[in-house]
């Protein structure tokens, strides 16, 4: 069986008119796309503009209205005014003026502007003669000397000198004649005129709001969509370049203080703001970061990907005031960043992280806990090892943070090995001969305690300590409660007779007290056995505390959770190195250079710089992994405490914005 060839079809018969058409209309279809996309869909902010044109415009005919209503019920009022009371009454306006243009029509006015015109004319005339007639005169005036220095007769030309200066004089005369003709009928012609001028001033004094508005109105119809920018020199290496003001239109402006969108609004406090930092000069991204070129929202707030300054939320402003002034922590607008610093220093973070060039942070950091030299004598065994492994469960107000596990703490072995480096690498304390006598012979009673409660409320230690409900004002306050549990009765006595006996560096101070005195006080806290919280205390063997192996381990943990940090301790007494990552220029931290770990903790399209920090600053151990451990403890931060530490850490940045002179013009 043969194969059949298709019927051959002629192409210059066939019909293509339905493919032309339906590519004629993709065609027509992608252009119109296109120049939409052109005109509008690039440029969002043509929207904007005229958007806030029709602010402009809605607000300005609300001002019209409301200046031809107060206009009109003036002229209402003035109706029954005396004309000589009240001129800018409109009838008696346009009973005035119709009185001064009858005057421009009668035939006294038109013949002495006639003759005004007349005499104008004789009088440029006479003035052109004049000159004509001078110049004359200086001819001939040089024919008479040249003659008479060669000698020759110039008797004539004297005669015709003559003549010459006398047509000259009756020139000047008939000008001046002139001069004054013309200068009284003018005055016919101007006193009919002024009278005209002046009764139209008067009256459009009565309308010039009106005028003006309407000159504005017109002024912003004709305005076309343009983009506007600001170039800033001084704030950078080179020129910077914001387009904000393209779409927030009414940035410096107080009558868009309420404008019913946001983008449309004035600046908050604009002119206190503005008077220090005009827009025109200082920009918008030299405050709130941002793309500044960019000409979409969503360009400009978040910028492209690796953009290091996305902009900054309005909590985080106040961090860019050090970018230009050196004082910033003395400036109202500054205070909170100041406040995050002081958060930063008292919960310890100087302690562990180095920070370099801060105007905020005024003093090198010390160490912010108790030293730890003669500890073994100081605080009872059982109760160290529970307060190395979480402090919270004993005093959930301290400042000392947690390591480990949240809300836990560090594992029972760890706490124990830490207690077992401090207690045997701990330094000798003798106990003074007095607390020594007070421990052997003494025997409290209820009336000492109670002797030692009134001393102790009257001598004023609540100013710098806490018990029970109390709570003293300040940083760093000692509670007392179940400070029985801690201390021997010894040690006790010996810190209230003398607390340098201990420690030289403690500030509390030698009180002038008898011996019955240090007595009763001790008597009194040493019945301070409950705590502010239910503690179930670990208990902790002798063989434990001097176990060879704890106590290397506890020497290695030591070092590792950088206790040396925040306290004095044996054989760390003069290390100064910081166990967490420099933060000197961690605001300029690329989100993609941080370690989100394997979690998923924070999905992808929400990671920046401040949903990782706050993450830190919430949970130390979020991006931990099985490879990678998280050291940080758990400052067990409130919401505000948390802010304020990220306002403080948002202006740790190396990278200065502002040239040196502008910034003293700035201070």
């Amino acid at each position: 069986m043969t194969e059949q060839k298709p019927a051959f079809k002629d192409p210059e018969k066939q019909d293509f008119k339905t493919i032309f058409l339906l590519l004629g209309a993709l065609l027509l279809a992608v252009l119109v796309w296109e120049l939409y996309e052109e005109a509008r869909g690039r440029q969002p902010w043509i929207g904007y503009q005229e958007e806030f044109k029709a602010l402009e415009l809605d607000e300005l005919n609300k001002q019209l209205t409301s200046a031809k209503t107060t206009y009109e019920d003036k002229q209402k009022k003035l109706a029954f005014a005396p004309v000589q009371a009240e001129p800018t009454n409109a009838d008696q306006y346009q009973k005035r003026l119709a009185e001064a243009e009858a005057l421009l029509h009668s035939s006294e006015y038109r013949q002495a502007s006639a003759q005004t015109n007349e005499l104008k004319q004789k009088f440029e005339e006479a003035k052109i003669q004049h000159q004509f007639m001078k110049a004359d005169l200086d001819a001939i005036y040089y024919r008479f000397d040249l003659a008479k220095e060669e000698g020759k007769d110039n008797t004539k030309i004297g005669e015709e000198l003559s003549a010459m200066k006398s047509k000259l004089k009756d020139n000047e005369d008939e000008t001046a004649s002139l001069e004054n003709q013309l200068a009284s009928v003018s005055a016919k012609v101007i006193r009919y005129e002024s009278d005209l001028a002046a009764i139209k001033k008067q009256m459009d004094s009565q309308t010039a709001d009106i005028v003006s508005i309407e000159e504005r109105i017109e002024k912003i119809k004709a305005r076309p969509a343009t983009i506007s920018q600001i170039v800033v020199s001084g704030l950078g290496e080179y020129q910077k370049v914001d387009r904000c003001v393209t779409c927030h239109a009414g940035i410096d402006r107080k009558d868009f203080e309420n404008a019913p969108k946001l983008v449309f609004r004035a600046h908050p406090d604009h002119d206190k703001l503005f008077r220090h930092h005009p827009v025109e000069k200082i920009g918008c991204t030299a405050c709130h970061d941002g793309q500044g070129r960019a000409l979409t929202a969503k360009e400009a707030h978040e910028g492209e990907e690796h953009w290091i300054a996305p902009m900054l939320e309005a909590k985080y402003v106040p961090s860019t005031c050090g970018r230009c002034h050196s004082n910033a922590p003395l400036l109202t607008e500054a205070a909170t960043v100041a406040q995050g610093a002081h958060v930063f220093q008292e919960k310890g973070c100087i302690a562990c992280h180095k920070v370099d060039g801060s105007p905020y942070l005024l003093a090198e950091p010390a160490r912010i806990g108790p030293e730890l030299l003669k500890v073994k004598n100081k605080v009872k065994s059982n109760w160290l090892v529970t307060w190395i492994k979480n402090p919270k469960a004993i005093h959930p107000r301290t400042y000392m943070p947690h390591f480990g596990q949240k809300n836990i703490g560090l594992p029972d072995n760890e706490a124990k090995a830490i207690a077992s480096y401090l207690v045997l690498n701990s330094l000798p304390f003798q106990p003074s001969t007095n607390a020594l006598a007070y421990q052997s012979s003494h025997v409290a009673t209820d009336s000492s305690v109670k002797a030692g409660e009134k001393l102790f409320n009257e001598r004023g230690c609540m100013g710098c300590h806490e018990l029970g409900s109390y709570r003293a004002l300040g940083p760093r306050h000692i509670a007392l409660d179940g400070v029985a549990n801690k201390l021997s009765k010894s040690w006790i006595y010996s810190w209230v007779e003398d607390p340098k006996h201990y420690s030289d560096t403690t500030i509390m101070p030698k009180f002038p007290l008898a011996k019955e005195e240090v007595a009763n006080l001790t008597d009194f806290l040493s019945t301070l056995t409950k705590p502010e919280t239910d503690v179930k205390y670990l208990t902790v063997s002798t063989n434990e505390l001097s176990s060879t192996t704890n106590f290397l381990t506890g020497k290695k943990l030591v070092k590792k959770y950088g206790c040396y940090s925040c306290h004095k301790i044996p054989g760390y007494e003069n290390l100064i190195e910081r166990i967490g990552p420099e933060l000197t220029d961690f605001a300029a931290k690329d989100p993609h250079m941080l370690f989100w770990g394997n979690k998923n903790i924070v999905p992808v399209k929400e990671r920046n710089w401040y949903s990782w920090t706050e993450a830190r600053l919430k949970e130390p151990k979020a991006f931990e992994t099985d490879r990678v451990e998280a050291i940080m403890p758990n400052l067990n931060l409130s919401n505000e405490e948390r802010d304020k530490i990220m306002l403080f850490l948002r202006t740790l940045s190396s990278q200065k914005t502002v040239v040196k002179e502008l910034r003293r013009e700035l201070m």
